[in-house]
């Protein structure tokens, strides 16, 4: 074997070794890459809390406790409205007294019908709001309410001219403007 040869055969070796180490090389940097990439990937995601059997015993006891504070607002909130419309209900109330109407109680129910969404209540003052009526206190609205035609169902009859009339003044054709209490007395008793 001359010189030439034997570099030749070395040299084809230490190929044949360079390739085999290079392919390593790259095999153990593909390996390397995939596990670094999954570990980015584990580091990216956020943290998720480990579940124990504590965290799902306080999962559901947070949630039964917002399950129970949802129901107590709802029943608050029915409780509030059942006492504002017993509010509405007693302000109408005493309005209808104050106007001494016939059947106090079929006229609340009728007002409360057409008027009853518009009631308003501000600093202890009764008004109603409506498109109809644009805002107006409560005994205004209801006097209104009884010259209209459906109210006048609940004015009480005149003493004057009988049911259905409006009351008129009768006027005294005589002044006494000129006569004193005196001349007055001693024309009636003489």
């Amino acid at each position: 074997m001359t010189p030439e040869e034997i570099q030749a055969l070395v040299t084809q070796q230490l190929e044949g070794f360079r390739s085999e180490i290079k392919q390593e090389i790259i095999t153990a940097n593909q390996g390397l890459a995939a596990n670094l990439t999954r570990e980015f990937k584990k580091l990216a995601q956020p943290a998720q809390p480990e579940k124990t059997e504590e965290t799902e015993k306080e999962s559901l006891t947070l949630k039964s406790l917002k399950q129970q504070i949802s129901e107590l607002q709802a029943s608050l909130e029915a409780k509030d409205k059942q006492a504002f419309e017993a509010l509405k209900r007693s302000g109408l109330a005493e309005a209808i007294n104050q106007v001494k109407a016939l059947s106090p109680g079929l006229l609340q129910k009728v007002f409360m019908t057409d008027y009853g969404q518009y009631l308003k209540q501000e600093d202890g003052t009764w008004y109603v709001e409506s498109p109809q009526v644009g805002i107006k206190p409560l005994a205004t609205a209801l006097q209104d309410f009884l010259k209209s035609e459906d109210g006048k169902l609940f004015v009480p009859a005149s003493g004057v001219n009988g049911s259905g009339a409006t009351e008129t003044k009768t006027q005294d054709t005589t002044p006494n403007k000129d006569k004193t209490a005196e001349d007055i007395l001693f024309e009636h008793f003489g």
